[in-house]
Formats: structure tokens, C-alpha cells, sequence
């Protein structure tokens, strides 16, 4: 992750009250407009509106290339019971998802798929990060939120 590192989130708490926290928004944001209009309206409705923040990973697996996750959306902005990632590959994770807490995302556009890096804090991160936060790269061709 570039803007919502592990190290921002642990700085940044209270994040508004904090001008540095405020900058890394900014940054990302800036970045963000650039890629919008390329983006397809499920991202971007996932993104705009941060419909993930505080959501719980429930489940999640591999159903042939497409990755599931079953979520609870109680503490969220939006109800969202399922994330698929189409056509999908985990490129990089520190984190066992089984209930993990989906915090900050950043999107990004690799190798004409879509590529999204996500910060978690969960119970369960791992042997060598066992309660705190944990990333997760997933590259994919399209999102389904159901």
C-alpha cells in the first residue's frame, strides 16, 4: 500500500486531527480522480462512498477464478453481504481474513486489470502478526457486490 500503510493507520488514529493523516487522504484522492474514468461503476460505487470501511469478512474462498467474500455490513455505510472478485488473483496477503475488519482500500489500474490493496485489522493476522493489521493485493477484471 502506498497511502494507508500499516504505519499511517498506527500514526494516524485520530486521523482528522492530524494534518499528516489529512495529507495521505489528499494525496490518494488526487491520484484516485486521475484513474476514476477508467474505472467501472462497481468500483467506483465501492470506493466513493467507502461502503467497505468497518465491514467484517465472514467467509471467504475461491469458487473456480472468481474469490467470494461473504460479509457482515452491520457496522457499515451501505448492507453488502458479498464481494466477487471476478476472474481474480490474491497477489499478496498477511492476513487471515476470517473476520478480519476491512479499514482503508486503495485502487489501482496494473496490467489493464484492476488492482486493489486493502488495509485490515483482525484477531488473527498470522503467526508473525498475531492481533493487528494485515494487507491484502488482490488483482481482478471486475468486482460484484451483491
Amino acid at each position: 500500500m502506498k497511502y494507508f500503510t500499516k504505519q499511517w493507520y498506527k500514526n494516524n488514529q485520530k486521523l482528522f486531527r492530524h494534518k499528516k493523516g489529512q495529507k495521505a487522504l489528499q494525496e490518494y484522492y488526487e491520484y484516485y480522480r486521475q484513474i476514476e474514468p477508467r474505472l467501472p461503476d462497481s468500483i467506483k460505487n465501492m470506493v466513493d462512498i467507502d461502503i467497505m470501511h468497518d465491514c467484517i469478512i465472514v467467509d471467504n474462498c475461491f469458487v473456480g477464478k472468481d474469490f467470494h467474500m461473504k460479509i457482515d455490513s452491520r457496522g457499515c455505510y451501505r448492507s453488502v453481504e458479498k464481494l466477487v472478485f471476478i476472474n481474480a488473483e490474491i497477489v499478496e496477503s498477511d492476513i487471515d481474513l476470517a473476520h478480519a475488519t476491512w479499514l482503508y482500500d486503495e485502487v489501482y489500474i496494473q496490467q489493464e486489470r484492476y488492482e486493489m490493496q486493502i488495509l485490515f485489522w483482525s484477531k488473527n493476522c498470522g503467526k508473525s502478526n498475531p492481533g493487528d493489521l494485515g494487507e491484502m493485493t488482490i488483482r481482478f477484471d471486475e468486482v460484484v457486490i451483491e
